[in-house]
């Protein structure tokens, strides 16, 4: 293979004998079985239709071979030649369509597409397969639409380095399969060493030069998120000038705009001398005076004097934010290498879907890139979300929206194709539907909360087009402009929020590029600057005031309906002017309605508010004082009344300022006034999205208090919540009767004691169609959340409806058995999925699950049989120190001298000892177990390693420790990192003492793979990784038995709180578990001090068996024990009995020196083994004939 001829190959016009002899034929021949290229006489040609010949001229079948797979897999060799006057990737559903038909069997194929005449036309060499799983020897097709893999080649300035490492690699391979294939035309790898090297090596390039520059001062006064926000905007502007680069677009000779420099940015660079000032005196007259400027025939003067054209882009995305960046110089070497590093890639301008790939850099990548930059991404709680999550989430509630809209439709029809953008054929939509569904896609209004980059949007943008494209091509629509279809979609349909204004210029630049992919010649962007806005989706926020506007005014007479019609025409005269200003290309036009929608909702905001305080004192009158004083209650509502009518004012006075200040910048989001014609009563009677769709951020108030800052005013608002929820319950109040909310986010809110507003909120007001658990996988692999997708209708829920239940059982899996996971009618084995008769009533705020029926019995049947509930006061959580030791992050504060893991109220014992305590003090000092290290399942003897500080509230006093000098001292060290409500030297929650004595069960709270209880029975305390369990009306040797047994594990996974794996033993599912109390706990006492001897003890039981198979041994018959407990009516009828054949074998060991209890042991396990023993027996005829009872319970 050489090098030399391939980049040749590549950049050469199409020809199939050269493809075949210099590329084909080097890289598989000698490598694969049985390669066969036909001759002349040989070629296979396909007989095309009518239809198909507006799109192809022709296409052949010229060869074949097979891999070397265990299982050889046929891969077919096509050639299409396209019609001159059509473009390939204009001509996917047509090309797609043919492909699907003529070609793809079981088979794989290697497809060449090519135009007539090839000069100076690029062409296509595709990889198409179905994607499939061998099993029982044989390929089973898992999918019915296939997948192309592509490389674009034709262009002389490409490089062309991914394909020409991707086919030597290939080439030099002793053995070709059909992996190694995938692998050649693999995105993934590509799209990693991209990312990487952008970000590691430019971006953080540009970024430490500016932080170390006088610059930072100067221009940045100092803010490093500034610089960093304009990095990431100057790259994105560079990153989006060589999608128009690809385009042809930049250094056009004449406005055809059909000779442009395809390598413009590179030489751009060098006219203007390749130096330190190509940013002050080159970059951003391109920018600001160009591309953002509309100039007479699109003049631009190069560095060299030369005349060329540059578009004007509109839209915002080169607006000069400040003149203070107009003078910022660079070191050429980061621009120089930059360019060097994008050159080496091939910038497609058509954004993947999930059928179709291109082996290049494009806009979907783009905004993978973006959002991995947003600033502190993790730290807000935003992840971002991959393409196959964005694709299922979007094409499902697309799927539960037009059947809700279109009711007569076939689901399964519906669903096959919006999935696949073709009907099945048998029983296909009929046109009538289809020109219905071209309707309701017309007039769909979708809206992302929390936009992030924008994939949720841009997923439904994509899915609409391609319904729409293929609906054009079923119905034989004569016109089809496809940038035409977009900006309408954008226009009628999408809508986006975030916080972050980085976010927001994200966005808009991915729906940009989606726009200018399918022009023909540059044309002015759209602006989006009322469609994807920036905002608090949770807060109407003006300044740092929180504004919730009443918009609704029922029943308004006299002036009040004066003032209702004014606002009305105000809201109207806003949606209509942010419409226009959608549409406007002239910079001058744009100003003016700024200045006029800005002025129309200070309007607005004056109107209401002055009408809100009005109402508020109509409602609330201060109480006058008669002369006889006032009761303290009158006073303070009288205070309160003065309070809010402050607030009022305040934010008038303010609102005034800016209406008399237009330089003054606005700031305010609220979802009425800025999407009126979505949302606003007054404006609109049937209000609301129809789909809202997303991944909101994940934060815990005790992560960021401020993320909050306004939110606990909101009836959604509850102790222990994620934010998450708040976007869930709001999402809820801004849809449509019957709309749809789709979103992936945590998977513990149905039994989070936070989200129980958020759970009645759903029961109450929304049908669950879909819940997606995907337990343990992580689907963002950057944090270590487990999660769910779930889509609600809003509709009062009917007492009965199908729930699409689907759960995983894996957290290892490949990109094909997600998508096989995702699919709901594609079996796997690797997870479980089922529909749900769901009756919300069945539930309440506390909890929801989705077992199935056959598991709901078997849960029915343990909740009959318990007699016993643990009380409130019998579970207490372990103690709060605020803090126990040191943490990295207070090492900021505390200084030198100070190491993590230092002991605060938490010591070791080498800590304990250095501190020379007092008899007095000494009692303070408690034996401490701040972790699980030293804990055993069932039982475990004391441990000495950590003690704690045991302080009351009592000492919150400041001098209650003047008596105890030498604890006042080590604490007051720390005094600046104690944050305890009880500082500076008690507890910040210290708990009853009478849960650290005597004998109590521990519970650790989270436990991966099995819950884990431990009984102590000495003084003991323990840190919040714990519950504690008391109480004097059960055994509690036997209730550890219990809580540690199959049943309680079976009981814990479907009724309790899981995170993936790891089982949340918190007080809610201790105080809810069906126990069964019982008087005759013997054997369970017995087994108890059996498996109490095995953890403690430090030597093996028996020569050569392991104590743990011991342990397993034993805890078989515990399991056996509980079973007959609760289910003792399914045990007598096959007439099985444990407990009478227990007693014989376990004798009573307590208080018996350590080597008889041993032998006790030995005898009892060797009873077990024994063939023809009673007990065995009866375990093995429990698991056959109780086979349906009890194989769910011991399967967990």
């Amino acid at each position: 293979m050489n090098k030399d001829t391939f980049i040749q190959l590549f950049k050469a016009p199409y020809k199939r004998q050269a493809f075949i002899d210099i590329g084909l034929l080097p890289t598989f021949q000698g490598k694969v079985a049985n390669l066969k290229i036909y001759d002349a006489q040989g070629l296979q040609t396909i007989e095309l239709t009518a239809s198909e010949q507006t799109y192809a001229v022709s296409a052949v079948k010229y060869g074949e071979f097979q891999t070397l797979d265990e299982i050889p897999r046929t891969i077919e060799l096509y050639e299409i030649i396209v019609n001159d006057n059509k473009q390939i990737e204009r001509s996917r559903v047509g090309l797609g369509a043919l492909v699907k038909k003529h070609i793809i069997g079981n088979n794989a194929v290697l497809v060449n597409f090519a135009y007539q005449n090839p000069e100076k036309r690029t062409w296509r060499f595709s990889f198409i397969a179905r994607d499939g799983v061998f099993q029982d020897g044989e390929m089973q097709i898992t999918d019915t639409h296939p997948k192309r893999y592509t490389y674009v080649f034709g262009e002389q300035e490409e490089t062309y380095k991914t394909a020409l490492d991707r086919f030597f690699i290939l080439g030099n391979e002793l053995e070709i399969t059909i992996n190694k294939i995938k692998d050649a035309f693999g995105v993934e790898a590509m799209s990693k060493a991209f990312f990487d090297e952008y970000r590691d090596v430019h971006y953080a390039g540009f970024v430490d030069y500016l932080m170390r520059s006088n610059f930072k001062k100067s221009a940045f006064n100092g803010n490093d998120k500034d610089v960093r926000d304009f990095v990431k905007k100057l790259l994105g502007r560079i990153v989006f000038l060589y999608f128009l680069q690809k385009k042809g677009w930049l250094g056009a000779k004449d406005t055809s705009y059909k000779n442009g420099d395809k390598n413009f940015m590179t030489n751009f660079f060098k006219k203007a001398g390749a130096n330190d000032a190509f940013y002050a005196n080159w970059l951003s007259k391109l920018f600001f005076d160009a591309l953002n400027n509309e100039r007479p025939n699109d003049d631009f003067i190069m560095p060299d004097g030369e005349s060329i054209k540059i578009p004007y882009l509109n839209g915002g995305l080169f607006e000069k934010e400040t003149v203070k960046y107009d003078f910022l110089t660079f070191p050429a070497d980061l621009f120089s290498n930059l360019f060097q590093f994008f050159d080496q890639y091939n910038f497609t301008i058509f954004e993947d879907s999930p059928e179709e790939h291109t082996v290049a850099v494009d806009p979907e990548m783009l905004g993978h890139i973006f959002e991995n930059l947003l600033e502190d991404n993790k730290d807000k709680g935003a992840f971002y979300t991959p393409k196959e999550i964005v694709h299922y989430m979007t094409q499902e509630s697309l799927i539960e929206y037009l059947h809700t809209q279109i009711t007569d439709a076939d689901r399964t029809e519906l669903e096959h194709f919006v999935k696949n953008k073709v009907s099945t054929g048998s029983t296909s939509l009929s046109n009538e539907h289809k020109k219905a569904i071209d309707e309701k896609l017309d007039t769909v209004k979708i809206c992302d909360p929390a936009i992030g980059s924008g994939a949720f949007p841009m997923g439904l943008l994509q899915e609409i087009f391609g319904l729409k494209e293929r609906i054009a091509y079923d119905l034989g629509y004569k016109v089809w402009s496809p940038a035409t279809v977009k900006e309408n979609i954008i226009q009628k349909s999408i809508y986006g929020v975030d916080i972050e204004r980085g976010a927001v210029d994200i966005a808009r630049l991915r729906f940009w590029l989606s726009l200018i992919v399918d022009e023909e010649m540059p044309k002015a962007l759209p602006n989006l600057d009322y469609k994807i806005v920036v905002g608090n989706s949770l807060v109407s926020k003006f300044d740092d005031t929180v504004i919730e506007i009443d918009w609704d005014r029922k029943g308004s007479v006299g002036e009040a309906d004066k003032h209702v019609q004014g606002v009305q025409t105000s809201l109207k005269s806003i949606s209509e002017k942010q419409k226009q200003f959608f549409e406007s290309k002239s910079n001058k036009l744009k100003a003016k309605l700024k200045a006029e929608i800005r002025d129309l909702k200070l309007d607005v905001l004056i109107n209401q508010l002055s009408f809100n305080k009005a109402a508020y004192l109509n409602r609330n009158q201060k109480i006058p004082d008669m002369g006889f004083g006032l009761k303290a209650t009158d006073h303070k509502k009288n205070l309160e009344i003065d309070l809010q009518v402050a607030e009022f004012n305040q934010a008038l006075a303010k609102l005034q300022k800016l209406k008399e200040n237009p330089e003054q910048e606005f700031n305010h989001f609220d979802w009425k006034l800025d999407f009126p014609e979505v949302l606003n009563p007054l404006v609109n009677e049937n209000t609301g999205f129809d789909i809202v769709i997303g991944n909101p951020p994940y934060i815990k108030e005790y992560t960021s208090r401020e993320a909050f800052d306004g939110f606990r005013s909101s009836p959604y608002y509850q102790g222990k919540m994620d934010i998450w929820y708040g976007f869930a319950c709001k999402a809820l109040d801004l849809l449509k009767d019957n709309g749809v909310e789709c979103f992936i986010a945590q998977n513990n809110w149905i039994t989070s004691a936070g989200a129980s507003k958020l759970r009645e909120k759903v029961l109450k007001e929304t049908e669950i169609k879909l819940f997606t658990d995907f337990w343990n996988y992580k689907v963002f692999a950057s944090a270590g959340i487990q999660t769910m997708i779930y889509l609600l209708k809003k509709s009062y829920p009917e007492s009965y409806y199908n729930l699409k239940y689907s759960v995983l059982k894996e957290d290892k899996l490949t990109i094909r058995q997600l998508n096989n996971f995702l699919d709901f009618n594609s079996k796997i084995d690797f997870g479980k999925k089922y529909i749900i008769e769901q009756n919300n009533s069945n539930f309440d705020s506390k909890q929801i699950d989705f077992n199935s029926d056959s598991l709901g019995l078997i849960l029915d049947k343990i909740e009959m049989s318990s007699n016993f509930r643990l009380e409130d006061s019998e579970v207490a959580n372990g103690i709060h120190p605020h803090f126990d030791f040191v943490n990295k992050k207070m090492l900021e504060k505390l200084g030198q001298g100070f190491k993590v893991g230092q002991g605060i109220f938490g010591l070791s014992k080498q800590e304990l000892e250095s501190l020379n305590l007092t008899d007095k003090e000494k009692a303070l000092v408690k034996r401490y177990y701040p972790d699980t290290k030293n804990l055993n399942i069932y039982y475990s003897i004391p441990n000495d390693d950590n003690y704690l500080i045991y302080t009351t509230s009592e000492y919150k006093n400041p001098n209650s420790l003047n008596d105890k000098p030498n604890l006042k001292a080590h604490l007051d060290q720390f005094k600046d990192v104690i944050t305890s409500d009880n500082k500076p030297y008690g507890l910040h929650r210290a708990r009853k003492e009478e849960f650290f004595k005597t004998e109590k069960i521990v519970a650790q709270r989270k436990c991966p793979n099995r819950p884990i209880f431990t009984y102590i029975d000495y003084e003991s305390y323990f840190s919040a990784t714990f519950y504690i369990i008391k109480s004097d009306r059960v055994d509690l040797k036997y209730l550890t038995l219990l809580l540690n047994s199959q049943l309680s594990k079976f009981w814990f996974r479907y009724k309790g709180k899981m995170q993936g794996n790891n089982y949340q033993i918190d007080k809610n599912p201790l105080v809810n578990i069906p126990i069964k109390n019982t008087n005759n706990c013997v054997n369970f006492k017995r087994l108890f001090e059996f498996r109490k001897v095995i953890e403690t003890i430090n030597k093996s039981v028996i020569d050569s068996i392991p104590n743990a198979h011991i342990s397993e041994a034993f805890e078989e018959v515990i399991d056996a024990l509980v079973f007959e407990l609760y289910f003792p009516e399914e045990f007598a009828e096959k007439g099985i009995a444990i407990e009478k054949y227990a007693k014989d074998i376990f004798k009573p060991i307590e208080g018996l020196s350590e080597e008889e209890q041993i032998k006790a042991i030995q005898e009892a396990y060797q009873t077990l083994r024994e063939k023809d023993n009673p007990l065995r027996n009866q375990i093995k005829l429990m698991k056959i004939e109780l086979k349906e009872l009890l194989l769910p319970i011991l399967s967990v």
